[in-house]
């Protein structure tokens, strides 16, 4: 009976020792462990909000263009005008459209621009 006791005492010992074993190098911390999950949860945020800005950057612009009357061909302002939204086409890949006006609409204008700006 004695050396069943003893053979008890020892696996008792052996099973104790396992779980309350001490930390080996492949163990971290507690202090260290939350400090790496604040570093990471805090790079995260970052990473996150980086891509919304880079998404919000690469989103494709509208413009629109509202030549004067002389229309396309003037060889001056509308062509000039024409030819800077397709280069910004080309090189920033922007949507436009425009419109050329076939007339002067003076007195719909004229309703609009405040008084304090009249000649």
């Amino acid at each position: 009976m004695l050396i069943a006791d003893i053979i008890v005492v020892l696996l008792i010992g052996v099973g104790i020792g396992w779980v309350a074993r001490a930390p080996g190098a492949d163990w971290v911390s507690k202090s260290s462990y939350d400090e790496l999950q604040s570093n990471y949860d805090s790079a995260k945020a970052e990473l996150d909000s980086a891509l919304a800005k880079i998404e919000k950057l690469t989103k494709t612009k509208k413009v629109g263009l509202i030549l004067a009357t002389g229309g396309l061909g003037d060889k001056s302002f509308n062509d000039l005008s024409m030819a800077g939204v397709q280069r910004a086409k080309d090189e920033l890949r922007i949507e436009f459209d425009y419109v050329e006006p076939k007339a002067i609409a003076r007195a719909g204008t004229m309703r609009t621009i405040p008084k304090i700006y009249r000649n």
